[in-house]
């Protein structure tokens, strides 16, 4: 006797697959082939040709979707458990995980209507999903965070394809590749479940396909280049990085970077012989009976002098613009007003921090101000596991491929790694190991 399908696997299913696919942006062992089989049986298991998105519907998509992404930012609600309470850091996790996938749902749910007057879902679909992932970016004030694109940036035939159409157009390549199968099966009229079989047997092909050597893991090897090597300090505030940094500068660099927040409040007298890009936060006095601060990174020349510092510009929602007022009561974080360039021996440097390097046109405008690459401390020592660096480094190698500019990412704990202009990583220290100094080659000639 055939056993026919629960309401709950229309869910389960495909839900299990997104669940593996979203993540695939932020974990070593990607699964980005497994996106367009997911989606496919998202889709499918709720019926191709529905009469209308029907509330029954369209919650079902929600659910599936929000689970993959509750999946995808497993480690939000652990990270925040030091500055939230248990049931805050789980309520903000699940409601950035519903509200994330209200976009995507809104995209499935209009592409099905035009389902029903004959406009193909690989036409309507990867268009909707790509203007849906943008609104999310402006509506999140800039960061393009949980892009389906991110989840093919380790992938070689994809990093070709960033520049040209960007982050947007490979999330809707992604789901063009997934729809076009239902699409091609409506019209030579197969049944459904021989469809559901051969798109299952497409994720058993997809699964075998990740085991290719072509990983954010790959051999890095660098190139020689005119700057030569860079010292890099990977340390927290708590650390005695000091004498590390004494260390680096001595080591016949040009140039030291250090990771987000190193230096708090004052800097140490310093006669570095060297350029310093040091990550630091400094006080910008009082404003309303509340202390002002801004995140920053200091340029100090061989000579000692400083130079003009870059203030963090773009702050993170929900967290840099409120959890200072509403954690520490009488701090509040200022936005930094401008870009800035350094010039380090004729290698002009952009910096950006930390999460800026989701806002793509913070990018955009040091690649107009012919820098020749972007300089980006980070701080993770508030997260928990290694996924949520990966996920950070993705964007960055996504951000690399799309602009054609590399980008050096300094950390204090993971993932310390040089980008070249293609999104492939070429060099990079140890993780997990505080404080270590140490050299990457950046591999760009002076401008």
């Amino acid at each position: 006797m055939r056993v026919p399908f629960r309401p709950l696997a229309r869910v389960a299913v495909p839900a299990a697959l997104l669940g593996l696919a979203f993540p695939s942006a932020f974990c070593t062992s990607s699964c980005a082939p497994l996106v367009p089989t997911a989606i496919s049986l998202l889709l499918l298991r709720s019926g191709t040709v529905p009469r209308a998105p029907r509330a029954r519907v369209v919650g079902r998509y929600l659910l599936t979707i929000s689970s993959a992404y509750a999946f995808a930012l497993v480690w939000l609600p652990r990270s925040l458990e030091g500055r939230f309470s248990v049931l805050r850091a789980a309520a903000v996790w699940v409601a950035l995980s519903v509200y994330s996938a209200l976009y995507p749902t809104v995209a499935i749910a209009i592409s099905l209507v035009l389902l029903r007057h004959r406009v193909a879902l690989s036409a309507s679909l990867p268009a909707l999903w790509a203007v849906a992932e943008a609104a999310r970016a402006a509506a999140f004030g800039g960061f393009d965070w949980l892009s389906l694109g991110y989840t093919a940036v380790e992938y070689r035939i994809f990093q070709h394809l960033f520049h040209p159409i960007g982050t947007f157009g490979v999330s809707a390549l992604l789901v063009c590749i997934a729809t076009a199968p239902i699409d091609l099966c409506r019209l030579v009229r197969l049944r459904p479940r021989r469809h559901l079989a051969a798109v299952g047997a497409a994720g058993i092909v997809a699964i075998c396909a990740k085991q290719l050597p072509c990983s954010h893991e790959e051999a890095m090897v660098g190139t020689q280049s005119d700057m030569g090597l860079v010292g890099v300090l990977q340390a927290s505030g708590e650390d005695d990085w000091a004498s590390e940094l004494t260390s680096v500068a001595l080591s016949g660099v040009r140039v030291v970077v250090t990771p987000e927040e190193l230096l708090s409040f004052q800097v140490p007298p310093l006669e570095p012989g060297v350029h310093m890009l040091l990550g630091a936060t400094v006080d910008c006095g009082w404003r309303g009976g509340r202390k002002c601060i801004q995140n920053v990174i200091r340029h100090i020349g061989p000579e000692g002098r400083e130079n003009t510092p870059y203030a963090k510009r773009v702050l993170v929602p929900m967290y840099e613009r409120d959890f200072f007022v509403a954690a520490h009561d009488r701090i509040i974080m200022l936005p930094g007003s401008k870009a800035v360039v350094f010039d380090v021996d004729g290698v002009r440097m952009g910096p950006i921090i930390c999460y800026e390097i989701a806002d793509r046109h913070l990018v955009q405008q040091l690649k107009s101000l012919d820098v020749d690459l972007i300089v980006h401390p980070t701080s993770d020592t508030w997260q928990v596991d290694r996924s949520a660096a990966v996920q950070h480094l993705n964007i960055a190698r996504a951000r690399a491929a799309e602009f054609r500019i590399p980008i050096l990412r300094v950390s204090n704990r993971w993932l310390t790694r040089m980008i070249d202009d293609h999104g492939r990583i070429v060099d990079g220290l140890e993780d997990g190991v505080s404080p270590l100094g140490g050299t990457i080659n950046i591999g760009v000639t002076r401008h």
